[in-house]
């Protein structure tokens, strides 16, 4: 998925679009809804969260935000990169 953003940057770049990925769960990061917390309990999302460096799983809305935010004219400045909205488990 890295290299779609960059490629796709290029191809589109003259039509005055901007080109991202946002991703989350890449490298494990979960967001915190029912169907996570059914799936692996309060412990297993615990275990998974405490590989981040906020130490906690994702709340939906956080998630949205940076879409949200990707969305906007205040991203116009972005184009050709992948945000991972992971709670830093890609620095760590």
């Amino acid at each position: 998925m890295e290299s779609r953003p960059s490629g796709a940057r290029r191809s589109w770049r003259d039509r005055g679009l901007s080109v991202y990925a946002a991703t989350k769960a890449a490298l494990g990061s979960l967001t915190r809804t029912d169907m996570v917390l059914g799936a692996m309990g309060e412990a297993g999302a615990q275990k998974v969260a405490d590989t981040t460096l906020l130490g906690r799983p994702a709340t939906p809305r956080e998630i949205a935000e940076v879409i949200h935010f990707l969305a906007t004219d205040r991203a116009a400045y972005v184009t050709g990169a992948t945000i991972a909205a992971d709670a830093g488990r890609t620095a760590v």
